[in-house]
């Protein structure tokens, strides 16, 4: 059963990929699987590409499809990237604390 892991987990890295200046997202999954795709397009991500017959697990070859979502405006004077390790302790912190809330 879900206990929403993956939607904190996402949540939560989304906004700290906002505070290192990232403007897209993008993630590359396994097709074929649904509780995925349902995260994927939860928050917002739409395909736009797959490599057919890309990843050989399990004893068989696999689809690979790759999504991508904004989530950043695109000015025209983007700031430079920020390594993780170089966002302020008490920024990333108060993230990590927010999404790290648990229903048990």
């Amino acid at each position: 059963t879900s206990r929403g892991l993956g939607k904190r987990l996402y949540a939560c890295l989304m906004e700290l990929l906002k505070l290192q200046g990232v403007r897209t997202a993008t993630s590359s999954v396994t097709a074929g699987n649904p509780k995925s795709d349902a995260l994927h397009r939860s928050f917002g991500f739409e395909i736009f590409g797959i490599h057919r017959n890309a990843g050989y697990k399990c004893g068989g070859w696999h689809d690979i499809i790759h999504y991508a979502r904004q989530i950043a405006p695109y000015d025209n004077n983007p700031a430079l990237f920020i390594p993780f390790c170089d966002v302020p302790a008490q920024q990333a912190a108060e993230i990590l604390e927010r999404f790290n809330q648990t229903d048990e």
